[in-house]
């Protein structure tokens, strides 16, 4: 059976090196439309040479992870900066992301940190699905 993404729902993270006083990051899943999106544009293939395509990076890794935890970040506990979102078009959406001057305030390391987490599938647990 496919185990569906966990919409709405938020996950608690504290990053790995962060053990005294840690920040719990407050992480929701990224939906199939919205990765289908920020991939797309992060990447395209010229298929003028189909023995040969060619595929060109539009958005590198690192602005890719920032991208990422502007939407999957949903809240923090124990972080000094006041939460705040913003609206951002993605493709021909429009959604409520982190805003921009919060994503300032992260460090680069934890920003890598989180993206991994959100990228990966928020699947629905057994104890979701039943309900």
């Amino acid at each position: 059976m496919i185990t569906p993404i966990a919409l709405g729902a938020v996950k608690r993270y504290v990053a790995k090196d962060d053990k005294e006083n840690p920040t719990t990051w407050l992480l929701g899943s990224i939906d199939s439309i919205a990765k289908t999106k920020i991939l797309s544009e992060s990447i395209s293939v010229n298929m003028d040479d189909l023995d040969n395509p060619k595929i060109n990076a539009n958005i590198n890794p690192l602005e890719q992870d920032l991208l990422i935890v502007r939407m999957g970040l949903k809240g923090y506990e124990n972080f000094s900066v006041p939460y705040k979102t913003e609206k951002l078009k993605i493709g021909t959406m429009e959604i409520d992301v982190l805003a921009e001057e919060i994503l300032k305030a992260i460090p680069r390391n934890i920003i890598s940190e989180l993206s991994g987490v959100i990228w990966g599938e928020n699947t629905v647990t057994e104890k979701e699905r039943k309900n």
